[in-house]
This record gives structure tokens, C-alpha cells and sequence, in this order.
């Protein structure tokens, strides 16, 4: 029984310990763009796996998606000084270059301005636009530093 009250209070006490005792060595910021890099990761997973297998609506929502992460990626993104992280984000964001390369995203009359999106048209062009700036930096960073053996056209 001791045994037992002792075992219990041990897993409380370490439970507790990991719970209420944050790390102080990892930002937020540096979790956000982690998060939001392991998003795309599997967006790229669905995407890749099952390619001819998506509707357009499907492929639209998945593309909203990869979009709000790379936003997500671009605020967040100085507080990982790891060099590895650096190489790993500059692969996926090379990934998903090569992927709306491929296959352009918001094409459809539904993204071009109107009376109906007015309201939201202008920030998602603009940080859209930024996003695309960030995947053409890292698809030069891809040609220009081999040692990151990223994947080519």
C-alpha cells in the first residue's frame, strides 16, 4: 500500500511539475512557426498522397489552408535560430513552391475582387502576395546552398 501511495504521489508530483513549470527557453513565436511549418507538412502529405483524388473544393480548402500558414510562418518566423530548423523550413516552403508552381492556386472567379469579398479581398491580397515572396526566397535559397538538398522541379 505504501508502495502504491508513494508511486501515486510520484506521478502527481511529476504530472504537476510538467504541467505548471513552462520552459523557459522556447518561445511562443518559435512554437507558432514550428506549428504552422508541420501544418504544411501535412497539407503537402494529403495533397501528394492523393493528388487526382481531390475535388476542387477540396484542393481550394487546402490551399486557404497552406495560405494561412505561410501568414502564420512569415509573423512568427526569427525566434528558431537552430540551423536544422532553417534547412527544414526552407525545404517545406521549397515543397510548396514547387506545388502552386504545379498547380497555380486561386485561379476561380471566386478569388478575384468583388462586391461580395470586397471586405476581405485587399488584406488576403496583400498578405498573399507576401506569402509568395516568402516561398520565392526559399526557392532561391534552394538553388543557390546545395547543402540543403532540396527537391527540384
Amino acid at each position: 500500500m505504501k508502495i502504491i501511495l508513494i508511486s501515486l504521489l510520484s506521478l502527481i508530483i511529476g504530472v504537476s511539475i510538467g504541467v505548471f513549470y513552462p520552459r523557459n527557453d522556447i518561445r511562443n513565436e518559435a512554437v507558432f512557426e514550428d506549428n504552422s511549418l508541420q501544418n504544411l507538412l501535412f497539407a503537402l502529405a494529403i495533397i501528394s498522397d492523393s493528388d487526382s483524388n481531390l475535388n476542387n473544393e477540396l484542393k481550394e480548402l487546402i490551399n486557404v489552408n497552406i495560405d494561412i500558414n505561410l501568414t502564420k510562418i512569415r509573423e512568427f518566423q526569427g525566434y528558431n535560430d537552430f540551423p536544422e530548423f532553417e534547412a527544414s523550413k526552407i525545404r517545406i516552403l521549397n515543397s510548396v513552391y514547387l506545388l502552386w508552381e504545379k498547380y497555380k492556386p486561386f485561379t476561380t472567379q471566386k478569388w478575384v475582387e468583388s462586391e461580395e469579398n470586397k471586405f476581405w479581398f485587399k488584406e488576403w491580397k496583400d498578405n498573399h502576395s507576401k506569402n509568395l515572396e516568402l516561398l520565392y526566397w526559399s526557392f532561391n535559397q534552394c538553388i543557390n546552398r546545395t547543402e540543403f538538398n532540396c527537391k527540384k522541379i
